[in-house]
C-alpha cells in the first residue's frame, strides 16, 4: 500500500479526483437543464386506429390498440381509440389516462404571435425602469465689459452691443459634468459678415455663418439676413432666412413729442435632417424646466428713476431641467388581438401587429410597413392534419396605442439694487404647459372614416392556410363564387386640400 500510495499514477488520478469533487461543488452538472422537460402525453405519440401490429418488429416493444368509438362525421366519422406502448424512458410522464396509455382523439396547437387574436379589451400593464435625466446648468456671463442686464421699466434696452463671448457649464445625471463655450468672431452690428463658434464637450463643435444686407429707402430700412448652421459630428443642420423692415415714425402731440420704429419681421427655416423615424411617444414622459435669472445692481452705477443696470460679477442665469416618466413608469391600457381589432372604437387601445423597424430618408421615402400578427394553428388527427388561420373581412386602420408627453416650464427672475435710500426689488415667475401626443391621424383620413361603423358580415373568420378565397364575378349573380386568381397591391389614393397658405394632405376612401 505505501508503494501504491508513493505512485506517480496513484498521485495522478488522486489529484483528478480531488478536483473533479471541487468542480461538482462549484458547478454542478446535476443541475444543468440538459433537456427541455416533460411534454404532454397526450399529444407526444399518436397511434393509429388500423394498427394490429402487436410487436414492434425493430424494437420489440409491445403495442396494443383498444377501438372505444367512433365520432359520427363526414368520410365515416372519427375514430377514437385506447393504444398502449411499451418501454416508457425515465423522463416520460403518465397520461390522464395511465403510464404509457394514450387516448388519440387530436390536438389542436395554437402559435402565439404578438397579442393573443381572443384579446377583447383585456387590460395590459407596462412597467418601466428609467432612471430621472436632469441637466442642470450654469451660465457665465460676459466679463467683457457690457451689462449683464439693462432694462428701462421692466423692459430690456438695446442700448448695448451683444456679447462676444459667453460660455456655460452643465452637468447631466447621464452623460456627467460637461461645458459650453460660445463665441461670437464677428459681430453683425459691425460687419456685414457675422461668425458664430460653439465648442461643446459633449456635442462637438458648431459653427454659425450669417451674411446681413441692409438698405435704406427715405425712412424705412429693410434688412435681410441669411445664416446656417453646421457641426462636425451632424454636418450642415439647417439654413435660416429672415427679413425685417422698419420705420422711422415721428410723433408730436400738444404736450409731447415722440420718435421711433415701427416694422415687421419674417423669417423661415429649412432642416437637413435625413432621418426620420415614425412619429410616435413611445415611453409617456414629463418634462420640467426652471430656467432662472439672477442679477443684483452695483451701488455705485448711476441710473435714473426706473432704470435698472447689472454688470458681471453681479449676474448669472441658469437652467434645471428635468425628465421623468410618468406615473413612475406604471401604464395599463387596453390590448384588441387580430380577431377584435374593430372594437378598439377610441383607437386607444393596443392592436396585433408589427412594423418594419425601417427609418424614413431620402433613399427611403415610404414609410415602414405594418402586418398583422396573427396566431397560427395546426391539428393533428386520425387521418386528418394541416394548418388554419384566422382572416378579417375588413380593411383595418393600423396604428400605435395613443400615448402622450407633458411638459411644463417655470422661470425665475430675481431682481435687487440699492443706492442710497432707493431700493429696487423685481420679481418674475412666467410658467407655460405643453403637451405632444401621438396615436391615429384623424385629420383629413377618410380611409378611417369609411373603415368605421356596423357591418353585415362577420368581421373575421378562420380558413385553411393557403385555401383559395372566393370572390362575386358580379354583383348580378351573388350566389356564384370564383378562385381568386390573382393578387394585386391596394394603393390608397392621397390628395393635396386647402391653398398655398395651409397646404395639407387627405386620405380618400378610392382605392387603385
Amino acid at each position: 500500500m505505501r508503494r501504491l500510495r508513493n505512485s506517480k499514477s496513484f498521485k495522478t488520478f488522486t489529484v483528478f479526483i480531488a478536483l473533479n469533487m471541487l468542480f461538482q461543488l462549484g458547478f454542478p452538472t446535476i443541475s444543468f437543464a440538459l433537456t427541455s422537460g416533460p411534454a404532454q402525453e397526450e399529444f407526444a405519440s399518436f397511434e393509429p386506429a388500423t394498427t394490429t401490429d402487436m410487436v414492434d418488429l425493430y424494437s420489440g416493444d409491445f403495442t396494443y390498440n383498444i377501438p372505444l368509438l367512433s365520432v359520427p362525421g363526414p368520410n365515416g366519422g372519427y375514430p377514437i381509440n385506447l393504444s398502449y406502448h411499451s418501454g416508457v424512458g425515465m423522463e416520460q410522464e403518465a397520461s390522464w389516462v395511465g403510464l404509457g396509455w394514450n387516448i388519440n382523439v387530436g390536438a389542436v396547437n395554437r402559435q402565439l404571435r404578438g397579442l393573443p387574436d381572443d384579446f377583447d379589451g383585456d387590460a395590459i400593464e407596462y412597467d418601466y425602469d428609467f432612471k430621472d435625466n436632469i441637466t442642470v446648468g450654469v451660465n457665465g456671463p460676459d466679463i467683457s465689459g457690457s451689462p449683464f442686464k439693462s432694462e428701462l421699466f421692466g423692459f430690456p434696452q438695446n442700448i448695448v452691443s451683444p456679447s462676444n463671448f459667453q460660455w456655460q457649464l452643465y452637468y447631466n445625471t447621464f452623460k456627467g459634468l460637461g461645458y459650453r463655450i460660445m463665441l461670437n468672431a464677428l459681430p453683425e452690428t459691425n460687419h456685414m459678415f457675422g461668425l458664430g463658434l460653439s465648442v461643446d464637450s459633449q456635442n462637438g463643435i458648431g459653427v454659425e455663418p450669417s451674411i446681413s444686407l441692409r438698405g435704406h429707402i427715405k425712412d424705412v430700412t429693410i434688412g435681410n439676413k441669411l445664416s446656417a448652421s453646421a457641426n462636425n459630428r451632424e454636418g450642415l443642420t439647417d439654413i435660416g432666412f429672415s427679413t425685417k423692415i422698419t420705420k422711422k415714425v415721428n410723433e408730436s402731440g400738444k404736450n409731447y413729442k415722440r420718435s421711433g420704429l415701427k416694422g415687421i419681421g419674417l423669417s423661415s427655416s429649412l432642416s437637413f435632417a435625413t432621418v426620420h423615424s415614425v412619429p410616435q411617444v413611445s415611453l409617456p414622459f414629463h418634462t420640467t424646466t426652471s430656467p432662472f435669472n439672477i442679477s443684483i445692481s452695483e451701488p455705485s452705477s448711476p441710473y435714473y428713476w426706473g432704470e435698472y443696470t447689472s454688470y458681471f460679477p453681479l449676474g448669472w442665469s441658469g437652467y434645471v431641467n428635468t425628465t421623468s416618466l410618468v406615473d413612475d413608469g406604471e401604464l395599463t391600457v387596453n390590448a384588441y388581438g387580430y380577431l377584435n381589432t374593430h372594437h378598439d372604437v377610441f383607437n386607444t387601445g393596443v392592436k396585433d401587429f408589427t412594423r418594419d423597424p425601417l427609418d424614413y430618408s431620402n433613399k427611403v421615402p415610404n414609410l415602414a410597413s405594418s402586418s398583422y400578427t396573427y396566431d397560427l394553428f395546426s391539428y393533428t388527427g386520425q387521418g386528418a392534419g394541416g394548418m388554419f388561420r384566422p382572416y378579417r373581412s375588413t380593411v383595418d386602420v393600423l396604428t400605435d396605442q395613443y400615448r402622450k408627453n407633458t411638459s411644463h416650464t417655470s422661470q425665475i427672475n430675481l431682481e435687487f439694487g440699492t443706492k442710497g435710500i432707493d431700493t429696487h426689488v423685481g420679481f418674475g415667475f412666467p410658467s407655460g404647459s405643453s403637451s405632444t401626443e401621438s396615436g391615429r391621424w384623424d385629420d383629413g383620413n377618410g380611409l378611417a372614416i369609411a373603415t368605421t361603423g356596423a357591418t353585415d358580415y362577420e368581421y373575421a373568420y378562420f380558413q385553411a392556410y393557403g385555401e383559395k378565397t372566393g370572390y362575386k364575378e358580379n354583383n348580378s349573380n351573388e350566389d356564384q363564387l370564383y378562385n381568386w386568381d390573382g393578387d394585386e397591391a391596394v394603393r390608397l389614393d392621397i390628395k393635396k386640400t386647402g391653398g398655398w397658405v395651409n397646404r395639407s394632405f387627405a386620405v380618400t376612401n378610392d382605392y387603385k
